[in-house]
């Protein structure tokens, strides 16, 4: 449950979701816990703390970005959040963009800030990272930029499959990530999947399941 509440030593509000501790000391009750201030700002020491706190009961992940449109962190402060909250004890870090996609990692027309997101990349690992990309157009940004497998979230239920389809090269938008690259001759009249798994391993991307159906070309 969430409450807005006033922090005696901060001397300022915060958003508190609270955990009953007999819930934190059963691991079958609760596994995952996650720390953000996106709603109300927190010193990051503080919500550091938390994270310290919460990670020796539960695998924590934590939230970097604000929902209002009005803040904005500079580069160095989104790659110094990120790193302080993994070492911390974080087992990843959610890049904030809200359901709309308009704030955060995002522009208001629901387009990619680019250099803020290759600026964090050259300074966190990327498997330790989770975007938040609600929009397609975010999903092919971020798949053509770092490849099929980079973390994604903020995904309508809806949209799992059609964010599949973009993984895998059976959409338009990303079907050239799949086609072979140049120099290796054009491909032959009928191809088995174990050829075109075998072409996906030589280029890195995900493996087709093991099958013996014929692809006409």
């Amino acid at each position: 449950m969430t409450y807005k509440a006033f922090d005696v030593n901060l001397r300022c509000p915060v958003a508190l979701k609270v955990i009953r501790e007999q819930y934190l000391g059963d691991e079958s009750q609760i596994e995952y816990a996650e720390v953000s201030d996106g709603s109300l700002r927190m010193p990051l020491q503080v919500k550091c703390e938390y994270i310290r706190t919460l990670a020796r009961h539960v695998n924590v992940l934590s939230e970097v970005g604000s929902k209002s449109e009005n803040a904005k962190l500079t580069p160095a402060e989104w790659v110094e959040a990120i790193n302080s909250e993994l070492q911390a004890g974080a087992l990843s870090v959610i890049a904030e963009a809200r359901e709309s996609g308009t704030v955060g990692i995002c522009r208001p027309n629901c387009e990619i800030r680019e250099e803020l997101v290759l600026e964090i990349v050259n300074h966190v690992p990327k498997q330790k990272l989770i975007w938040e990309a609600p929009m397609k157009n975010q999903q092919v940004w971020f798949i053509r930029s770092f490849g099929p497998n980079i973390n994604l979230g903020n995904i309508k239920p809806d949209d799992v499959i059609p964010l599949e389809t973009l993984r895998f090269g059976l959409r338009g938008d990303t079907f050239a990530m799949f086609t072979p690259t140049t120099g290796c001759g054009p491909l032959p009249m009928r191809m088995t999947v174990e050829d075109l798994a075998a072409d996906r391993r030589r280029i890195g991307f995900p493996q087709f399941a093991d099958s013996t159906a014929i692809f006409d070309q």
